[in-house]
């Protein structure tokens, strides 16, 4: 039995053995993120990884009370450490041609048969890290609320927010049907959930939604519910800012896809391209992009004003209303 858990706690790598810099992408499902991140990933010596199912729970388990503060900083780090180590040895790639993280879309063959003949142990990937200057990319959905622990885990560590027109956002998320009645009742994904009996049936509300606002979900349309969540998750986003002394880094993905190289040279001036650099920025400006907004739903629009003021642009960009 541990007595003094306090005398326990992860080695930080991060800190002594190894050497690498990290990079944080938020922002809503279907936002750009993945865009993005694939971009950012095809770079020499940048390194994508997609929606870590442990580094989406370990905040909102901090959140909840179930970790206390320090707890989850050391396990943060602990486990970007740990993926660190799979992500270079290729322990966690995905080979599937279908998968949005197929590694194809950002590695070459000569690139990827690098890595699983030339790195086959930490010891040799502690030295590739020492040898060059290595990213890893994080791409983390709906991590809105939290991203004041990603800046107390990691104090100088880039945090990108992916702006994308909500109603865009909602048509997507309206097709995958991620708020229909048949998931509430029964979710397909393991994330953490508020459980509420309504007219004899259990909900499983996401935990982003307040406790106030269960039943108000619950009555929701499913297209109600899509576009109450694009909208939200932009207003928990400026909610997060609102608490931090800094500036954050807006990527919006209509310039993504009208100008990909200038998003990129801002983000990382003089980047070097990797093989697949040029596939993917050529594929990104051949997006059809349309930025205008053709609804406009009033159990949201209170919320616009509050969300400008921490998002430049967004009333403008995307609240604009037919005559």
């Amino acid at each position: 039995m541990i007595k003094d858990p306090n005398k326990y706690q992860f080695y930080d790598y991060s800190e002594s053995e190894i050497d690498f810099e990290i990079v944080f992408i938020v922002g809503p499902s279907r936002s750009g993120k993945s865009s993005l991140g694939r971009l950012l990933g095809s770079l020499q010596h940048y390194f994508h990884v997609e929606e870590n199912w442990l580094l989406l729970m370990l905040p909102a388990m901090c959140k909840e009370g179930l970790l206390s503060k320090d707890a989850f900083i050391n396990m943060y780090r602990a486990c970007i450490s740990e993926l660190v180590y799979d992500t270079l040895l290729m322990r966690t790639t995905s080979f599937r041609p279908t998968d949005h993280s197929y590694i194809y879309l950002m590695k070459s063959k000569e690139e990827v048969d690098f890595s699983l003949k030339k790195l086959q142990s930490r010891a040799d990937v502690n030295q590739y890290l020492k040898t060059n200057e290595v990213t890893v990319v994080l791409n983390l959905s709906e991590m809105n609320p939290f991203i004041y622990l990603l800046r107390e885990t990691y104090p100088t560590v880039p945090i990108i927010h992916v702006v994308r027109d909500p109603y865009n956002i909602a048509e997507d998320v309206l097709n995958k049907k991620w708020y229909s009645d048949v998931l509430l009742l029964k979710p397909s994904n393991r994330r953490f959930f508020h459980k509420y009996k309504y007219n004899g049936n259990h909900y499983y509300i996401p935990s982003w939604v307040g406790k106030e606002q269960a039943t108000k979900f619950i009555k929701m349309s499913e297209s109600e519910r899509a576009h109450f969540y694009a909208v939200e998750q932009y207003y928990l986003t400026s909610q997060a800012i609102a608490m931090m002394n800094e500036s954050p880094i807006f990527v919006y993905y209509e310039d993504l896809v009208k100008d990909p190289g200038s998003c990129l040279n801002a983000l990382v001036p003089g980047f070097l391209e990797g093989v697949k650099t040029s596939e993917l920025l050529d594929e990104l400006s051949s997006r059809a992009c349309d930025d205008s907004c053709s609804k406009h739903f009033p159990e949201v629009d209170e919320k616009i004003d509050f969300i400008n003021k921490y998002i430049p642009y967004f009333k403008d960009r995307y609240c604009k209303i037919k005559d």
